[in-house]
Parts: structure tokens; sequence; C-alpha cells
């Protein structure tokens, strides 16, 4: 139940504020990452990288680690993820990571192919598969519209995931503490797919006091989406009829899944026979997965699932390929292949570009934006330019790159190479020769002392030294003694000397190691005779006849040499089927990687569609506008594209007196906390109050005056109670208040089920031909309303009246 109360005073703790500060991806189209604080609880909203994977990027992000107390993925590409592995298996992140199972799988299959891509053309260590584990262990994972109360030192803060559309799994995190939600949406798409919903920001949220959001395309206009397909896979099209092969370069964790069901469809519709290729280190995991979350995909593909029992994703064209051996066996001809990586600057796309671009019949087709610095990107840009300068080179515009390959040890560098592994496993043995030895000593050592002890006579039941029920280390008589006084027992005479660190003797512990030795447990004595200690076991198992199922057992089916041969026997097959297996084969060679500088011309058509995924400018705007947070923050997009949202959200927001910020990176963002209160409302108050019910929530006014807590509340909060005016059963001065949004369109339809025409007109709704309806813009003169409504104009009549009446129906009244 919502309230508004006037009141004198207020209870609650000291209040704290907000802190925000932007470590990467703000005035620009780098990788994410961000830091916020909330009541001395430090997240980090995403930690991406580039592909270049400088640690020298993650200055800002190393400099704050200590602080962070929970880390939250909104995507499962490398710009929000990618430095996840390097942090938790490098640089010793031990917070808790939360993200959405797809985040998590797709993310962790995402690395692995960044890894494997990176390997096979440098000695790439930053990270390795064992990092990307580690850090992907860590993880979290939660459903959309699943709370998540954090403990500790988050006690009182509640995370949650909201559906954010772009790739699969992505979310809008909402950090509810105190009341208070505080949003951080970025990279979300408004728009229904092929295998995805929209986001739910513009009807999950509203007024929450701190929205974080980006402006990466607040310059563009989104083309229709038929328009927008079918003017790619014309492209396609006629690039393959052409005699040309198509390389469209992807992110596995990423778009795929989209181009995948459109290409898919195209190809079944028009029984194309042209190869349709996925290049990938990760194709088929990649695929697999998909499979099994439709879960988190559109409803359509769900039903189709149901009905016809045919999994999308189970592909009848689509070719999985894992290397470029398997792409090589493919028919030799025109082809389409999705490769990674979409930046170029390592994987498959990269040496097949090097390898496609020089003929004219090709093409390159990027579908999403390029990253800053990156090869793809001067593809692109080079394109840009010539076509700006109306110019058909005959060459095309040329371009300096690298290419890397791996080639088998030759010559001295393989003997080098083999010398430098002996001498190393050769160092690794005599390392474990040693440790056998220091472990036979101590076992030696143990023996001898059995042996003394045996000598003395000790054992018995009444022996200082049994170890039975009367034992004195179960009596605490004997002293403990530590695994080095133990690890240092010497042979000596009859019963031994401890031996110190140092060397020498230490007599003071001689007893007590020897009691050690013999009672190694409490209440557990060495059996004399015994080569070393043991535990016991009371059953005599020596006079079992069965097993627990029924079977007679024989006891020369356990004789040791029997089973040794066993053993040898069972190596010596597996050995055989490993050779089998191997074919002749020879094992693994040992490589180098070789780089060449080499110029590409780029004589193939390069062209680059929007299959981004992303709202557009005019749609951000909207949803900004109607979410209309108390707080805004922009980040992630040029400084032209975040200069024009903010301009834009600060006059379309005026009226709700929302500020704006763009700090740049590392600059701080600091909000005092609101004056707020926490009281309880007191029976008295309830029973007079009116509760109006709007959807799933009920709301009244409420006036009272605040007083002391109740006795024995347990809260012990102040107590909101009724005013002198509303215990004399008067009217408070409220009422009357509109609440929530009406859609035009929601009118036209009521109106047109009351029986009244009604028609659109330059952005107004012109109703029974003389009454018009249109909405209240802040500033725009409409009266002194704060913004937003709606106005009726016309000549008093009952249409009029009529219309009027519909309006009013379509709000709350409260």
């Amino acid at each position: 139940m919502a309230a508004a109360a006037t009141a004198a005073g207020g209870g609650g703790g000291p209040p704290t504020g907000m802190r925000f500060v932007p470590l990467l991806g703000v005035h620009g189209r780098g990788p994410l990452s961000y830091l916020l604080e909330l009541e001395g609880f430090t997240f980090l909203l995403d930690c991406g990288w580039t592909d270049a994977y400088d640690p020298q990027l993650l200055a800002p992000v190393l400099a704050v680690l200590p602080r962070v107390d929970a880390v939250l993925l909104s995507h499962s590409d490398p710009a929000h993820l990618g430095a996840l592995p390097y942090l938790v298996g490098r640089c010793g992140l031990a917070a808790p990571v939360y993200a959405t199972t797809p985040v998590h799988k797709m993310g962790q299959m995402a690395m692995y192919d960044q890894y494997l891509a990176h390997q096979a053309q440098s000695e790439f260590d930053v990270f390795n598969l064992d990092d990307v584990d580690a850090a992907f262990a860590r993880v979290t994972v939660l459903r959309y519209q699943q709370n998540m109360a954090l403990g500790g030192k988050g006690a009182g803060i509640m995370v949650t995931p909201f559906a954010a559309g772009h790739l699969l799994g992505s979310a809008v995190w909402r950090i509810r503490r105190n009341g208070e939600d505080y949003v951080y949406a970025v990279d979300y798409n408004h728009r229904k797919e092929r295998h995805l919903t929209g986001t739910v920001l513009e009807s999950a949220f509203q007024r929450p006091a701190l929205l974080i959001s980006d402006a990466w395309n607040a310059l563009r206009t989104a083309p229709e989406g038929p328009n927008k397909e079918q003017e790619l896979l014309g492209a396609i099209m006629a690039t393959l009829r052409g005699d040309g092969s198509v390389l469209i370069p992807i992110d596995t964790a990423g778009r795929l899944l989209e181009l995948v069901l459109l290409l898919e469809r195209h190809w079944s519709e028009l029984r194309l026979t042209y190869p349709l290729v996925l290049l990938s280190a990760m194709a088929y995991s990649t695929l697999e997965f998909a499979k099994s979350q439709l879960e988190w995909m559109n409803e359509a593909l769900v039903r189709q699932l149901g009905h016809a029992r045919d999994n999308p994703f189970s592909t009848r064209f689509l070719k999985l390929c894992g290397s470029r051996e398997e792409l090589a066996h493919l028919p030799h001809g025109p082809k389409l292949v999705l490769a990674s990586m979409p930046s170029l600057e390592a994987g498959y796309s990269r040496n097949l570009f090097a390898d496609w671009a020089e003929d004219p019949r090709n093409a390159i087709i990027f579908v999403m934006a390029a990253g800053e610095g990156t090869l793809a990107e001067r593809v692109q840009q080079l394109q840009q330019q010539q076509q700006q300068q109306q110019q058909q080179q005959q060459d095309g515009p040329r371009i300096q790159m690298v290419r890397y390959r791996r080639v088998p040890l030759e010559g001295q560098e393989l003997e080098d190479h083999l010398q430098a592994q002996a001498e190393a496993a050769a160092a690794a043995a005599a390392e474990a020769a040693a440790r056998e030895m220091e472990v036979e000593a101590a076992a030696a050592a143990a023996a001898a002392v059995a042996a003394a002890d045996a000598e003395a006579g000790g054992g018995g039941l009444g022996s200082p030294r049994s170890g039975g029920i009367l034992s004195p280390r179960a009596s605490g008589a004997v002293p403990r003694v530590n695994s080095l006084a133990i690890g240092h027992l010497k042979s000596s005479g009859g019963l031994g000397e401890v031996v110190g660190p140092d060397g020498l003797p230490v007599e003071e512990l001689r007893e007590e190691a020897v009691a050690a030795a013999v009672c190694l447990v409490e209440g557990f004595e060495v059996p004399r005779g015994a080569a070393g200690p043991m535990f016991p076991f009371e059953d005599e198992w020596e006079h079992v006849a069965h097993d627990e199922y029924g079977a007679s057992l024989d006891y020369a089916d356990f004789d040791a040499t029997e089973a040794r041969g066993f053993k040898a026997m069972e190596s010596e097959m597996a050995d055989e089927a490993k050779a089998e297996d191997a074919g002749g084969v020879p094992p693994d060679i040992p490589t180098k990687v070789q780089s060449a500088n080499i110029t590409v011309t780029v004589r193939a058509r390069v062209l680059l569609f929007d299959f981004d995924g992303r709202a557009d400018g005019r749609s951000m705007r909207t949803m900004l506008a109607h979410v209309a947070p108390r707080q805004l923050i922009l980040v992630h997009g040029t400084t032209e594209a975040t200069a024009a949202l903010a301009d834009h959200m600060q006059r379309e927001l005026a009226g709700l007196l929302t500020e704006v910020h763009t700090p740049a990176a590392g600059e701080a963002v600091e909000l005092p906390p609101e004056p707020s209160y926490r009281l309880a409302l007191s029976d008295e108050l309830m029973a007079g109050i009116k509760l109006h019910r709007i959807g799933d929530y009920k709301l009244a006014w409420v006036e009272g005056l605040v007083g002391p807590p109740a006795e024995g509340s347990e809260s012990q909060l102040p107590q909101l109670l009724p005013s002198a005016a509303v215990a004399a059963g008067e009217e408070g001065g409220y009422g009357g208040v509109f609440i929530g949004d009406v859609r035009l369109s929601e009118l036209k339809q009521a109106l047109a089920a009351a029986g009244i025409a009604s028609e659109f007109h330059a952005g107004a709704l012109y109703c029974a031909g003389h009454v018009v309806v249109r909405r209240r813009q802040p500033g725009g003169g409409g009266g002194s309303d704060d913004g937003g409504g709606l106005v009726v104009e016309g000549a008093l009549s009952e249409d009029y009246y009529r219309i009027r009446e519909m309006v009013y129906s379509q709000y709350h009244v409260c």
C-alpha cells in the first residue's frame, strides 16, 4: 500500500548517500565497468575488456578491487564480462558474482572461445582455461524477477534481474534498499525479435531513485525490421549467386542466435544448397546450450517446441565447424561463413578476412558496430571514406595487418625445447623422489618406535602407554605433540629421540613423541607387530561368508599377488587401446607462433548492417521519459550521443525535477540521501482510511501526526496517529487526484467500444468531429500542470462531456 503523509518529525537511523564512479565505458564505445557504492556496500557493475586484453586498461578497476563486495553481470559478451577470469584468477577477486543462467553459461563459452582464439596466434598468458572455470564457478545464477537478499555487510539490500533484450539472458538490474530502487540498464532492446522478447524497463520501473543507462544509439534511427532483414538477405544472395563467398564476423555469445534463426528460415524457404557454416571453437557447445534455454526466449519458440516438437536450434542447414581443417573439407565454391570474432583482432574471422578480402566476388558483412581501435573499425572506416568520396578505385583501399600462424618446431629449436622439457621432468622427478624418501624415513621412524615399545613390554590395558579406555592420551595425562616433532622422530637405542628443526635432540619431547607415535588418535593403540600405524576395524570380517547382497565370498579373489596381475593386464590393455585409437598419429608436436606484416587490398564488398539488437534513439528517449528517474546517469556512448541525450532528457523531465549526470571516467557522482521517514501506521489511523485498488496495489491518502512508539512494539518506530481534523470526522484537504498514465491508443479503443468515432491526426485524437484530445507537453503552455496528462478541447456539448467522462474513466481517481 502506498501512502502520502504530513509529519512533524521522523525516525530511523542516520541517512547515508550513494556514490557512483565510472571506471570504464563513458564518452566512448569501450568496455563497461562501473562502481556503485550504496550505504557502505560496493557493487561492481560489469567488468568488460577489449579483445586486446591489455592489463593496463584495467588499472581503474584494479585500484578499487579490494573494496568490491559484489559483482553484477548484465550481458554475456566480453564487453561486459571479459575481465572476470583475469580479476578472479590473477587478481584475487573473491566477491560473489550474480548473473542469469544464460549469461553465466554463454559468457563462459565466450571466454573459452576468446582464450582459444588468442592462444592460436600468440603465447597468450593473461588468463587460462582454469581461470575461466574459477571465475564462473563463483557465479550465483538467478531467474528473471527472482529476488536475492544479500547478507552480512549487504543486509537489507536486494538485487533482482529483469529482462533487457539484446542478448540471451541479458539483465536490467534492480538494487533495492529501504524501499528505494537503483536501476542499472545498459544495452537494452525494446523490440521483440525472433528469439527474444523486449525489455521490461518501461513497464517495471516508475520514478526510481537512480537510473544508470547508456547512450549508445542516442543518435541512431533504427530501420524497420522487415526492411533491414530483407536488405541483409538480399546482399547475401547477390554475393552467393555471383559466385562469391560471404564472411560475417560474429560473437558466438552475442547476436549469433538471432542470425541463425533468420538464415535457417531463409535457407529452408528457398531450399538453398550453398553451405551455411558456423566456424568457431565453441560452435557445438553454443548451439547445444541454446537448445536447452528456450524458457529464456520468446513464447513463439516455446510454442513451436510444444506443438511441432521441433527445437528451432536443431538446425538442418547450418554446418558446425570447429577448425579451418573442417571448413576445408566442405565443397569448394560460394559459401556463407559466420566466424568468430567480430573485431577481427583474433579468431577465424581474421584469417578468413585476409584470404577473402582481395577477391571482388566476395563480401565482408558486419552486423554490429566495431569496437574502438580494432581491425574491424579500420575496415569499416576505410570503406565509408571511399563511399563518401564516391571513388571507385580498381584496387580498393589497402590495410596493413599482421597475420599469425602456428608452425611446428624444427631443427635446433625442437631439440632445445625437448631438452628443456627433459630437464624440467628430471627436476620434477628428483623433487618427487626427495618427498618420497622423506615419507619413507618418517614411516621407518614410526615403525622403530613401535618395535621399541613392544620390546619394552608396553601395550597392556594397565600400561601407561595403553591406547585403550585408560589411555593417558585420552585422559589428558600426556600432552599433545605437533606433527613437526613426530616427523623428526629418529631411532636411537630402544626408544628413539626427538630432533628439532635445527637437527639437535630435544629430550624434553621424547616421552611425548613416543606417546604420540604409539597413540596417534585418542583411544587407538598401534597393534603389536604392526609395520606401521593402522586404524582398527572391529568387525570379524574374516568370518563373513556373504556380502550385503547375499553373494558368497571367496577370499582368494582378494589375493594381493593376483590383484597385481590384474592391474598389469588392465594397464597393458589400456596402452593397446590408446595406441589403436591414435592410429599411428605422433604425439603433440611443440609449436611456435610466426607473424608476418601483410598488406590486404580490400576488393571485396564491405557492408554494414545494424543488426546489433539495441534500442534506437527515439525509443530510448521515450522509455527514459516514461521511467522518469529522480536521478539519471548516462554512460557508454560517444561524447556527442551522450550530450544529445542528456540535453533532451533535461528538457523532457524538467517538470519532474530530474537531475541528469554525464560523468567522465573516474569522476564520482555523489548523491546525498533524500529525507526519509520510517513510521508505523496506528490502528486508529488504519481504521479510518479509504483504500483504492490500482492493479496489484492499494492506494490511500493519509493525514496524521507523528506520535511516540506504541507500547510493546518490537520495531519501536514512531506512530502516525490521526490528526484532530480526521478524528473529528472532517474531510482533509486532498482528493481528486488522477493516478496513472493513459495512452491515446487505449483511449481510442475505449471510445470505439462506446460508439464514439475517433481518428488520429498530427499526434492528436479527433473525436466526434469537433472534440480534440491531445497530450499535454511539459512547458508547452498547456496549463500550470507539471507536464504530461491529456487535454480535452472543443465546444461545450453533449459529445464533449461524454468524451471527457471517457477520459476520466481511464484514470484512477483517489
